[in-house]
């Protein structure tokens, strides 16, 4: 006669358990939690060093640091934003202030609007020509042209690579 446990009336194994649940108690013996908390384990993955929190763990091909958190990846800078200031208010993205992606220090992200992240975020390199985007050499000066829903719009000629992508900028956020 087979030996019923009582819990989940499944067949004896050992020590008053089921296969299953015995296998159960044998992992959480022998392989205890790392972390009391998701904030444990973020934290886990963060190197303090100087000014800049880096996030040590998952990077994205963009260079931000992503956190699995409840079955999906979260962007790590986010995630720190979320829990030590608050939430980020619709519409707004963050910036990072000190120019490193996979900075998750709270003090160096702000809330801004997607314009204002463009504008902050500097000059974008074209990897051909090595020259901002929407910047083309003609002669010996500088043309910015933005190409928008297929219609290419000439934004005029400039002396500078710098004054041209100005222009194309100005173009791109109003």
């Amino acid at each position: 006669m087979k030996k019923i446990v009582t819990c989940c009336n499944r067949e004896y194994f050992a020590k008053g358990l089921c296969k299953r649940h015995y296998a159960k108690e044998h992992y959480r013996k022998y392989h205890p939690k790392k972390f009391e908390s998701d904030s444990d384990r973020f934290f886990h993955y963060v190197s303090k060093t100087g000014d800049c929190w880096l996030w040590t763990g998952g990077i994205s091909h963009k260079g931000y640091g992503l956190f699995r958190l409840r079955g999906t990846h979260v962007a790590a800078h986010r995630y720190s934003y979320e829990k030590t200031v608050g939430e980020i208010p619709k519409g707004l993205q963050l910036d990072h202030l000190c120019r490193v992606r996979h900075c998750v220090n709270p003090s160096h992200l702000e809330a801004v609007t997607a314009r204002e992240n463009v504008i902050r975020g500097g000059i974008v390199k074209n990897k051909a020509s090595k020259l901002p985007l929407g910047v083309a050499k003609n002669h010996d000066r500088y043309m910015a042209n933005k190409c928008i829903n297929g219609v290419v719009y000439y934004l005029g000629t400039f002396d500078t690579p710098t004054e041209a992508h100005i222009a194309y900028l100005e173009k791109v956020v109003s």
